[in-house]
């Protein structure tokens, strides 16, 4: 019993994407499968954009917080677990802050066996190992977000409601995700000022009210990664290596030059630890991005994105890119990332710092320089 119950502290504290951090523990009941713990993630930003001020030709200084979460966790019997947690995201950015308070995250997990578990409430979608990564446990500043076209209108931050299986096969080597999501709902007509009949913004999306399907499979081939939040950094002690294959598809949610187009994914991406002591080691993770909604969609294209960085002990440099070619023209986008990591208590306490220059051609052409700090308590 004793083992059991260690075994379930253990892959909540996982949940919780911490190496050293520790969540409060409100209740244990060893007896009766039962414990509460709660977190606390901090962000603080600063970000200094050229020529973003007001006059177009100073550079701008924003401070805030890009997350404030409150994560509540535990088990409620043996194998069913819980996690809730909420989120102010980018509070006080651009000087607002009556951005509202959201529930991130609020599912829970039942787990029959290794091979198999069921996920049911609001949570990330499937799609790529980024997309997967608890915001505590990033490697880098943060996600590759402008490379990730979910349809507009389903739920935000990679989430969406849905149940999903997910589990282990043939001895660890393969981990699988596949779920299906409320996605977009209908009617989603604009009403002010009124569409012309017939043009694509008078017709509704998903008409017939049909579900979301993604999924996911990896190939752990240097080490497991089993559990619910998947890391952007794991500090590891043994090489670890995944390949990925993901999709996101739901019929009739998006609007096209020619009317409503169906939102299609794939992606292929890999993650890669190499640790050559206990102070150093390499990181490594790239992804393939396609997605198809129609001809004339400035989302169908094909993109990548990777990050690689190599740590010493707490200092960590690292460099990253993101790239989409859009295919209905020569409209590109493209970032050049390069910053330090300062990891003081790994993920409990660390500083990063980050320079990127974007270019942005798919509706405006826009150029951007920005420098950020952010900083990270997590306990």
């Amino acid at each position: 019993m004793k083992t059991k119950l260690v075994a379930a502290h253990a892959a909540l504290a996982v949940i919780l994407c911490a190496s050293n951090a520790a969540a409060i523990n409100v209740l244990k009941d060893e007896e009766q499968h039962r414990s509460l713990d709660v977190g606390v993630l901090l962000q603080p930003q600063v970000q200094i954009t050229k020529d973003g001020a007001p006059d177009a030709t100073s550079a701008s200084t924003d401070l805030f917080l890009r997350r404030a979460r409150i994560m509540v966790f535990g088990e409620v019997l043996q194998g069913l677990t819980f996690f809730v947690d909420t989120d102010q995201p980018n509070w006080g950015k651009n000087g607002k802050w009556d951005g509202a308070l959201v529930v991130q995250d609020a599912f829970g997990s039942y787990e029959l066996v290794r091979q198999l578990t069921v996920d049911a409430g609001f949570m990330l979608v499937p799609f790529t190992h980024n997309t997967l990564e608890g915001a505590a446990s990033l490697h880098a500043l943060d996600y590759h977000a402008a490379l990730i076209h979910y349809p507009t209108g389903v739920g935000p931050a990679f989430r969406d409601a849905g149940v999903q299986l997910r589990g282990l096969a043939f001895g660890d080597h393969l981990h699988y995700r596949l779920g299906v999501y409320e996605g977009v709902r209908g009617p989603a007509v604009a009403t002010a000022p009124a569409p012309a009949p017939g043009s694509p913004e008078s017709l509704p999306l998903n008409p017939d009210g049909e579900p979301r399907f993604a999924g996911m499979l990896r190939a752990n081939i240097l080490g497991v990664e089993d559990k619910f939040f998947m890391r952007g950094i794991y500090f590891a002690e043994a090489p670890m290596l995944s390949l990925g294959v993901g999709f996101d598809y739901q019929r009739h949610v998006t609007r096209i030059p020619t009317g409503i187009g169906s939102h299609a994914a794939l992606s292929g991406d890999v993650y890669f630890e190499c640790p050559f002591s206990t102070k150093d080691e390499l990181l490594a993770k790239a992804a393939i991005v396609h997605y198809a909604e129609g001809s004339g969609s400035i989302a169908t294209g094909t993109g990548a994105f990777g990050e690689v960085g190599f740590r010493h002990d707490w200092l960590e440099p690292l460099v990253g890119l993101d790239y989409f070619h859009a295919n209905r023209g020569l409209e590109d986008y493209y970032a050049f990332k390069g910053g330090l990591n300062f990891w003081l208590k790994q993920l409990a306490a660390n500083i990063k710092t980050e320079v990127a220059y974007t270019v942005d051609d798919r509706v405006i052409h826009r150029r951007d320089l920005v420098g950020t700090l952010q900083g990270q308590i997590f306990f």
